[in-house]
């Protein structure tokens, strides 16, 4: 009699490789092509080109302990440098540079090379095989789906992604310093409140410099108002008051996904203190985050940030 699949299966199927997270990757894929039963192996791949792009150059995470990246993650960088050079890519990148990651990624030595059959403790490399989530052919370029394997995704798909993201923020703790990993991983849009920040801005300008765009140092009017993430908000993935300062739109998008340099640094933290001071006055008391680190939170976002990767943009006009 056949074994049913059971979460716990997939949760061991998924979790049981502590060097790389191609598993996860590949499972989140899965969770995406099951409507096809058959699917090719370069659709799969595009849509694990995806999710690496948004880990790897977007939120700029390490995918492994070993100082060289995984292949997966070295053809989605070297798509995105071929294609955007010296520039800072954008959230979403452009078809080709998937295409092309995608492509390499489907090669021999290639992310399929170990994963397909290490799914279930195969044989490594094998160039065709089946286990009880699913048949493959790399020679082919093909994988079905097994059954019990459209059934549990039909049953529990929920908990499926939800377990995905479990075990993924899991081992990116292990490499990685930066917050919120469980909405970033989980694809959870961040609770904005940039609009309410700024329309707090506009109102209370003698707390907040906010007739000044503070990039730039001229002024700045409401037409033109925006408030900028100090610390970006790629890393940060929320507006929290203590990185935020106003700027010209166009200075905004100037600085972009950079960190803000140490001369921003140190006028923003000494904003922040002196909001921290005015605390007991009724509008600061209203908006002051309850937050003990209210100050400190800036520069130890702004050193993680660092080690992440981010450069910095120079504030110097």
């Amino acid at each position: 009699m056949t074994e049913r699949l059971s979460l716990e299966h997939f949760d061991r199927a998924i979790s049981n490789n502590r060097t790389l997270s191609y598993k996860m990757a590949l499972a989140k894929a899965l969770l995406k092509h099951e409507s096809k039963g058959k699917v090719a192996l370069l659709d799969i791949a595009e849509t694990v080109a995806k999710t690496y792009y948004r880990h790897a150059i977007f939120f700029r995470f390490r995918e492994s302990p070993s100082i060289e990246e995984p292949v997966a993650i070295q053809a989605v960088r070297c798509a995105t440098s071929s294609y955007y050079g010296e520039e800072i890519p954008p959230k979403k990148p452009a078809q080709s540079v998937i295409e092309k990651a995608a492509e390499k990624m489907t090669e021999p030595q290639g992310f399929f090379r170990f994963v397909l059959s290490a799914w279930s403790g195969g044989p490594e490399e094998a160039q065709e095989g089946s286990n009880m989530y699913f048949s493959y052919s790399r020679p082919e370029g093909w994988l079905e789906y097994s059954s019990g394997f459209l059934d549990l995704i039909q049953e529990h798909r929920s908990i499926l992604n939800a377990l995905i993201t479990l075990r993924w923020v899991e081992f990116l703790e292990k490499f990685n310093d930066a917050p919120r990993l469980v909405g970033k991983v989980g694809g959870i849009p961040p609770s904005r409140r940039t609009t309410n920040f700024r329309e707090l801005f506009l109102n209370f300008p003698e707390l907040f410099t906010s007739d000044t765009c503070w990039l730039c140092g001229k002024p700045l009017d409401q037409d033109t108002f925006t408030l900028d993430h100090v610390v970006p908000f790629s890393f940060q993935y929320g507006d929290d008051l203590w990185n935020l300062v106003p700027a010209h739109k166009h200075c905004n998008s100037a600085k972009g996904d950079r960190l803000g340099d140490m001369a921003l640094i140190k006028r923003v933290r000494q904003r922040n203190e002196q909001l921290l001071e005015r605390r007991e006055d009724a509008i600061v008391r209203k908006i002051m985050e309850p937050d003990d680190q209210f100050v400190a939170a800036l520069e130890e976002a702004h050193h993680k940030a660092q080690r992440a990767g981010y450069r910095t943009w120079n504030s110097e006009p």
